[in-house]
């Protein structure tokens, strides 16, 4: 007799996921996202895809809702087991600094102005809520672990950025995650997003 072992799974909101988009010229484009999770909003409305014309400046016109976007929006849910959440490496970084951290941090991995001070005005008052956050990047390909997007015309540069965070309440040490820095080259897309995983704390994830 053979006796499967169910891993437990444990569920994650993933926040504010963005997609901004750069082509060299005007350009149709049609952008899927192939989610692992449950999605949950969008914005624009996605029905299988999002199809729209996308300017040099980064604007984003939606041919179904005939407005202009500065990018698309989603949020979802997802489930991992355990060791999704056994970091190896990390920052730790004090309330006073979290603002200088993450401007340093997002704009040496490929963010722009604009999109840096759209992710910290966005995270900056929940991160400030904790006296010490314990912040980890999946960045580019170790995004896909939440998702995928299916792009045509497919992009020539593509950076993508997920921050998975909890208030630390002890001293921790961890070593220092190496962040890569991608240099855009041609029609680049770019997207971030974030999730507390401050529930995740009770599995022990931190050996």
């Amino acid at each position: 007799n053979i006796k499967l072992k169910e891993i437990p799974r444990h569920e994650i909101l993933l926040e504010k996921p963005v997609i901004y988009l750069y082509p060299k010229e005007k350009t149709d484009i049609e952008l899927k996202i192939n989610f692992e999770g449950k999605l949950l909003t969008t914005f624009p409305k996605l029905d299988k895809s999002w199809k729209v014309t996308a300017y040099e400046n980064g604007q984003i016109f939606d041919k179904k809702t005939n407005r202009f976007y500065n990018s698309l929006f989603w949020d979802g849910a997802i489930s991992f087991p355990a060791s999704h959440y056994q970091y190896k490496t990390g920052f730790v970084v004090e309330k006073e600094k979290l603002a200088t951290f993450l401007i340093e941090k997002l704009e040496f991995m490929g963010l722009n102005t604009t999109e840096t001070n759209d992710f910290v005005q966005y995270w900056l008052p929940i991160l400030e809520k904790n006296n010490t956050t314990f912040i980890h990047f999946l960045v580019n390909e170790d995004y896909n672990v939440f998702s995928r997007n299916n792009v045509t015309p497919k992009p020539d540069t593509s950076i993508r950025i997920f921050m998975e965070f909890f208030g630390v309440d002890q001293p921790i040490s961890i070593t220092p995650q190496q962040l890569p820095s991608t240099v855009r080259n041609g029609f680049t897309l770019v997207e971030w997003g974030g999730s507390d995983v401050s529930n995740m704390k009770r599995i022990n994830y931190l050996k």
